[in-house]
């Protein structure tokens, strides 16, 4: 939608009249500005895009001085759109040196009749790029509109994440605290979500992270509450290098999505609740009681062996931590062994099969801001003697360089 020298050319009462068109497309290419000069050389204060005017007060018919050899070509170097040549001020049209030159680099070469002032050219150009400006502005307004609007809908999510796909032109699907997809835009997306790696296993509140993944740009934004607590991810993208897609919609989108996820992140805090009260029922010798709701609340029981965990760190720390054992977040372990979780008095403890404890600490050991604890081997009925061996082995790592302690 930008203006360009084929615009420009078709102004009818600025009368230009094409020397040389240049390359193949290049009179299509949108122009930043406009850059009257009569140096040999402008290209140091050029940006790119610009039209250049000169008269040729420096210029002889028959050759280029020394330093005007070449100069075309360092002008398209510097991605001119192309020279406006004032006619019947000094030449009566373009010298043929210059009109040589233009035709070997590919540079458009244009003339101004005298009756046209370069004034006149500067404003049809400077009209044409804030024309286009304006009309960029409304539809950034549509589309913030359009997002806007998706709140309103029976199925506020899905409006959301489906309305954001449609306006960057890609996709986008929102991932749960555990990093399960919960709502997509599409049945399949380019992506294997696990490529995103850190930009989600650890990713700080509020946080965003921008990477180019297999030719698409990807965006990922923190879902938070207006309390701060996580409650999910918003990844979006498009097919282009980094920059094509627009972050400011993707943003919107998250701070509209944290509105409409709250409802649901309120029964994920019972559910944490919940978790709490089983896992110390577990810890206490009491799981028989707690293996009626192990498939709702963390989708099993690990089997015997078993190894007690106790984590300690800052809350963001801990919430991460939770993140990597969510039940629906199994990346690290093949076996997929289930893994009983909860937060105890400030602490989070996980209950695992011994054959996987390994992979959980050395995940865990990732994050040098948490304190893992590990007790030896236990049964069921065991598990107040590995609880009281976790602690020690945590206490001992929260006061240690190490970041794992196996007891014993």
């Amino acid at each position: 939608m930008a203006i360009t020298l084929n615009d420009l050319l078709s102004t009818a009462y600025l009368r230009l009249d094409v020397v040389v068109r240049g390359a193949p497309g290049t009179m299509d290419e949108p122009i930043s500005w406009v850059h009257p000069t009569e140096l040999d050389d402008p290209t140091p204060y050029l940006q790119g895009g610009e039209i250049i005017l000169v008269s040729g007060v420096a210029m002889a018919d028959d050759s280029p001085t020394p330093a005007q050899r070449g100069d075309s070509q360092r002008l398209v170097d510097r991605q001119v759109r192309g020279v406006g040549f004032g006619v019947d001020v000094i030449h009566p049209k373009p010298p043929s040196w210059l009109v040589d030159q233009c035709e070997a680099s590919g540079l458009p070469l244009f003339s101004v009749p005298l009756d046209t002032p370069f004034a006149a050219v500067s404003k049809a150009i400077s009209r044409g790029v804030l024309n286009d400006q304006g009309r960029g502005f409304a539809a950034r307004y549509n589309e913030q509109r359009q997002l806007l609007r998706s709140i309103q809908t029976l199925n506020p999510v899905s409006s959301i994440v489906d309305r954001l796909a449609q306006v960057i032109g890609g996709w986008a699907s929102l991932l749960n605290p555990a990093g399960t997809v919960v709502e997509s835009s599409h049945p399949f997306i380019p992506l294997n979500l696990g490529m995103l790696g850190e930009a989600i296993t650890f990713s700080a509140v509020g946080q965003a992270k921008f990477m180019n993944v297999r030719g698409y740009d990807v965006a990922v934004f923190h879902v938070t509450s207006p309390a701060g607590r996580t409650l999910g991810f918003l990844v979006a993208g498009c097919h282009g290098t980094v920059g094509t897609l627009d972050h400011s919609l993707v943003a919107s989108a998250s701070l509209l999505l944290s509105l409409a996820v709250t409802p649901v992140a309120d029964a994920d805090r019972s559910l944490g609740r919940l978790r709490s009260s089983m896992i110390r029922a577990c810890l206490e010798g009491d799981a028989p009681s707690v293996r009626p709701y192990a498939r709702d609340l963390w989708s099993d029981m690990p089997v015997e062996p078993l190894v007690v965990l106790r984590v300690c760190g800052d809350r963001d720390a801990l919430e991460s931590a939770e993140r990597l054992v969510e039940p629906f977040h199994r990346s690290l372990a093949k076996d997929l062994h289930p893994v009983l979780f909860g937060m105890v008095e400030g602490d989070l403890w996980i209950i695992v099969s011994r054959s996987t404890a390994q992979l959980w600490t050395d995940q865990l050991g990732h994050d040098s801001r948490l304190g893992v604890g590990c007790s030896s081997g236990c049964i069921w009925r065991d598990l107040p003697r590995a609880r009281h061996e976790a602690y020690q082995a945590c206490a001992e790592a929260m006061t240690s360089d190490e970041c794992v302690v196996v007891y014993g």
